[in-house]
């Protein structure tokens, strides 16, 4: 058994028939990709392109209109995943700028001019010390600094890369973790609803969705599947018997004693009449 990719985004549940003819075929998952909103930007409105002229069916084209600094940006899903990221790494920073912005103002100062006095204070340090170890050598002290600042800079980038690497790291165990964690759970859904799954496949993209994000068990996932669709089943029965209870009430003001029954050529000439 090959467990696929998660899906990227969660797909709208189809009727109980279509989802059985395409399960097989059109499960493509992926592992959602965390979301959420970049600072100061607040989101205006999110649109869908209309289907196609010629009637086929097609993936609607997302896009999210963004307020940033009073201005009103235009993005698709995919320009937007990159903003959410750095919107969600921003989250994780702002109990640090807090405290930054609390030190900036004991010193009447913005953050930036804060950060930029503290880094200008660490290089006067930096080449005072150069200086003392050169012994007032300031051409030989400048080209020190230099190279100082230049190895200063390269760590700083490695110990990003590696950030980057680690953050990688952990979304990749955490896939594996619920990719595992689904195929013993189909184990479970298979033995359940004997016959029902032969593969993983057979399983309806809203279910895993459904499991994936909310944390549940596949199990019990299909179970609300199960619900939903059933309510749905449900609806479009009383939809139909308010139609052909309409449609028998029309009939019976033809004029037509009670209990006469009109062949299918009389009911569909009444009918053209209404």
């Amino acid at each position: 058994m090959e467990i696929m990719d998660l899906p990227l985004q969660e797909a709208q549940p189809e009727a109980i028939a279509e989802e059985n003819e395409t399960a097989a075929t059109e499960n493509d998952f992926s592992i959602p990709e965390p979301a959420a909103i970049p600072d100061e930007g607040e989101i205006s409105g999110v649109e869908t392109a209309p289907a196609s002229e010629n009637g086929e069916s097609a993936v609607p084209d997302v896009t999210i209109k963004v307020k940033f600094n009073k201005q009103e940006r235009t993005y698709t899903a995919e320009e937007a995943a990159p903003l959410v990221e750095m919107g969600l790494k921003w989250e994780s920073f702002r109990p640090q700028y807090e405290k930054l912005r609390y030190l900036a103002s004991i010193n009447e100062k913005s953050v930036g001019e804060l950060i930029d006095g503290l880094i200008e204070e660490s290089d006067s340090r930096l080449y005072s010390r150069i200086m003392e170890k050169t012994g007032g050598d300031e051409a030989e002290a400048a080209r020190i600094f230099e190279k100082e600042k230049k190895e200063l800079e390269k760590r700083l980038e490695q110990l990003a890369q590696r950030e980057v690497e680690s953050e990688r790291q952990t979304m990749l165990e955490e896939k594996e973790e619920i990719e595992q964690r689904l195929a013993n759970e189909f184990l479970l859904l298979a033995e359940e609803f004997s016959g029902r799954f032969n593969s993983f496949a057979d399983v309806p993209e809203a279910v895993v969705d459904c499991a994936v994000n909310e944390n549940i068990s596949l199990f019990d996932a299909y179970l609300r599947y199960q619900h939903r669709e059933a309510k749905k089943v449900e609806a479009e029965r009383v939809r139909q018997m308010e139609l052909s209870a309409r449609s028998a009430g029309s009939l019976s003001d033809s004029g037509f004693p009670p209990g006469y029954e009109l062949d299918e050529f009389e009911q569909a000439f009444y009918k053209a009449l209404q």
